[in-house]
């Protein structure tokens, strides 16, 4: 076992880098059936950077019986984090530890959610070419994520850029359409920057000021004072800096360009990574939101009959192939 267990707070990136040697696993064995757990250690055979894997106990020794012990404590570690994934997840994890390997091993019911989101985390690009289908799939697999963790009567609505024909461009008028969608409630949504701002900046200066997505829970009357939840959706791996992890908190959309609400909406930040369990406390804190990380997402969307629908499953399935194919 890895030597990081004193101060698990002070190690949370430490164990949140674990959580990518699994990750490498898993695409293995989606790719081609099976991967021995040491393929996720690969990256720190290569570098050497194996460091942060000594033993207590390995002061004095050979160089190479000290990379010995680092090399098992890493793999040891994989093992770990795939065993709490399979202990979480439990049916709804498609792979399957068969002693030093893992087992490619989907139920019959699977939804594919879960291998989307790992391709989606090891995406070669976010930005370029057929890659930039990946991250805006992505906001619309959380809109339906929301409006299952808010239950009943949910709707949501992508507002992350960019956004699709006819859809608004400038976020005076994103806002207004989010109004209007979500029942032109009184005291909700109302358009008023602050004195030194113009009304109606251009998208160029104000996107979507953090907010890719925007869910509420209508009220059963009718009337003001919906619950609303903002969401920020992170697909790159620097989701971990403390810098992104502020960004929605620190944009302040409300009280900026639109007005306070009645009750304060509710801050979500969507990851398709896992999060270590002692990472996802400190994300929370920093961010102030409820953190949705690969377990959680999938967790609610075996839930949901939406993820299951043919439209959904083909937008699935295209996000693995254009992972799976340059992978193979």
């Amino acid at each position: 076992m890895a030597k990081k267990k004193n101060n698990d707070w002070a190690n949370r990136h430490h164990y949140q880098n674990i959580t990518i040697n699994a990750d490498q696993v898993e695409i293995r064995a989606l790719i081609e059936g099976a991967s021995p757990i040491k393929y996720g250690s690969m990256d720190e055979r290569i570098a050497g950077a194996l460091d942060d894997f000594d033993a207590e106990d390995n002061a004095g020794l050979e160089h190479w019986a000290k990379e010995d012990i680092q090399l098992d404590n890493v793999d040891g570690s994989t093992a770990e984090e795939i065993q709490r994934r399979i202990d979480a997840l439990k049916d709804l994890y498609p792979f399957e530890l068969s002693g030093a390997s893992l087992i490619y091993s989907p139920t019959e019911n699977n939804s594919l959610l879960y291998e989307a989101l790992l391709c989606i985390s090891l995406a070669k690009s976010l930005t370029k070419g057929k890659y930039v289908y990946l991250p805006r799939q992505f906001e619309f697999l959380a809109c339906i994520i929301s409006e299952e963790y808010l239950g009943i009567d949910s709707c949501s609505y992508r507002t992350g850029w960019p956004r699709g024909n006819g859809e608004p461009k400038r976020l005076k008028q994103l806002i207004q359409k989010v109004r209007e969608l979500s029942g032109n409630m009184i005291g909700e949504w109302r358009w008023q920057p602050l004195e030194e701002l113009p009304d109606d900046p251009s998208h160029k200066h104000a996107k979507e000021y953090g907010v890719d997505i925007v869910a509420w829970k209508k009220n059963i009357d009718e009337r003001t004072g919906q619950m609303y939840l903002l969401g920020q959706c992170a697909c790159g791996k620097d989701w971990v800096n403390d810098n992104k992890l502020t960004e929605l908190k620190d944009k302040k959309l409300i009280g900026t360009w639109v007005d306070e609400f009645p009750i304060s909406p509710v801050k979500a930040f969507f990851t398709p990574d896992h999060a270590a369990n002692n990472f996802i406390l400190h994300a929370s804190r920093k961010s102030e939101s409820i953190v949705f990380d690969r377990l959680r997402i999938v967790m609610y969307g075996a839930r949901n009959e939406k993820i299951r629908s043919k439209d959904v499953q083909s937008t699935i399935e295209r996000i693995i192939s254009i992972v799976k194919d340059d992978s193979v």
